[in-house]
């Protein structure tokens, strides 16, 4: 398969497995052999929509509690790519969930 460009969307850590994955040919070539020394952790982003606007005092806003050693911080996207959606009724927020391992098996 000949491409003008390779796209990969992944986190460090789900990229350096794939690497260790990659064929002999590929994993020899300088641009693909560092990829699984690439160190990360996991991230969960959730988006929830909403029928109506609930007011933050801020954009972004770290928050604890919810899993031991698991980091949050939820955003109000609907204010963070604004204007574009100032005219909708609605509201967006996305929830991270960071060093999330023991997350990702629910």
């Amino acid at each position: 398969l000949e491409a003008d460009a390779f796209v990969l969307a992944l986190g460090a850590g789900a990229l350096a497995k794939v690497a260790s994955c990659a064929p002999a040919s590929l994993a020899a070539t300088p641009e693909w052999s560092g990829f699984t020394q690439l160190k990360g952790t996991a991230c969960l982003a959730t988006r929830l929509w909403f029928d109506r606007r609930a007011p933050l005092r801020f954009t972004a806003n770290p928050a604890w509690g919810f899993e031991e050693g698991v980091g949050t911080t939820f955003f109000d996207i609907t204010e963070l790519h604004a204007p574009r959606h100032s005219d909708e009724q609605g509201q967006v927020i996305e929830v991270d969930f960071y060093n999330c391992e023991n997350l990702l098996d629910l």
